[in-house]
């Protein structure tokens, strides 16, 4: 039987060159096989690998230098994707758009205009950063029911038949549906059907909690 032969995209915007990666075995071959995915994956479908091949590509626009992985273990539970996992936790979320926000803020306001040297991806873990960052974040966040929907949600209404273009709007369909007088299914299925895809999606609908 002929020996698989692996071919890898253009890895150079992380600083990778594919040359070296030959010598890997065939799961962190394909491991960086996938780095690209980040490109053409939409950031609600992404999981801890793709948050993992951002920070990569972050901290090669930063120092112009690939980052050293430690190949501890299989690929996807090797030690950077355990504590991406605990940077879930940190940060109170399973919404990865917001992971990909912390890293955003971490290479932009603290490696930037702070000057500060990212050693590892354990800096993510830094309980000092994460909680200025979760007051960055909430600042920036503040949803009103006037407050625009995001794309990516409103192309989801769509295809459902929807316009949703507020969060005011989901949210006076998210009342309709509670206090409908008829709970059966062909009570408003378009709408239901739009709320799980959301749920699918990782929407966070505690945001919601503060609009009446």
């Amino acid at each position: 039987m002929p020996k698989e032969t692996l071919s890898f995209p253009d890895l150079s915007s992380f600083g990778i060159a594919t040359d070296n990666l030959k010598s890997l075995s065939k799961p962190w071959q394909k491991f960086f096989i996938r780095l690209t995915e980040i490109d053409s994956k939409p950031t609600s479908e992404w999981n801890e690998y793709h948050i993992l091949s951002y920070f990569l590509r972050k901290y090669y626009e930063a120092y112009k230098i690939p980052y050293a992985l430690t190949y501890s273990g299989a690929p996807l539970s090797c030690q950077e994707i355990k504590i991406l996992k605990k940077v879930y936790t940190l940060l109170s979320t399973t919404d990865q758009r917001k992971v990909k926000v912390y890293i955003d803020w971490m290479f932009e306001d603290v490696v930037s205009k702070k000057k500060f040297q990212i050693k590892g991806i354990t800096v993510l873990l830094g309980n000092s950063f994460a909680n200025e960052f979760l007051r960055f974040y909430k600042k920036q966040n503040t949803i009103t029911k006037q407050t625009e929907f995001p794309q990516e949600y409103q192309k989801l209404a769509d295809e459902c038949g929807l316009t949703i273009d507020t969060y005011g709007s989901l949210l006076f369909v998210i009342n309709a549906l509670k206090t409908a007088a008829d709970p059966s299914e062909d009570f408003m299925p378009e709408s239901k059907q739009f709320i799980q895809k959301l749920k699918m999606h990782s929407f966070d609908f505690d945001i919601l909690k503060g609009l009446s």
